[in-house]
């Protein structure tokens, strides 16, 4: 039996955080290139490239 965590536990909003700070940092250097073309990974990178407009 595999058991998950809930969305909101704090490991899975901590894991989050740190990707999306990881894809934050890629993209401040000019580096999002490099980046997968993972749904997730592409989903994070359009939401920071909005913010930034």
């Amino acid at each position: 039996m595999v058991k998950t965590l809930p969305e909101n536990h704090p490991y899975i909003q901590a894991g989050f955080n740190n990707f999306r700070g990881l894809v934050q940092a890629l993209v401040e250097a000019g580096r999002e290139g490099e980046l997968s073309d993972h749904p997730m990974t592409q989903a994070v990178l359009q939401e920071i490239l909005k913010s930034r407009d």
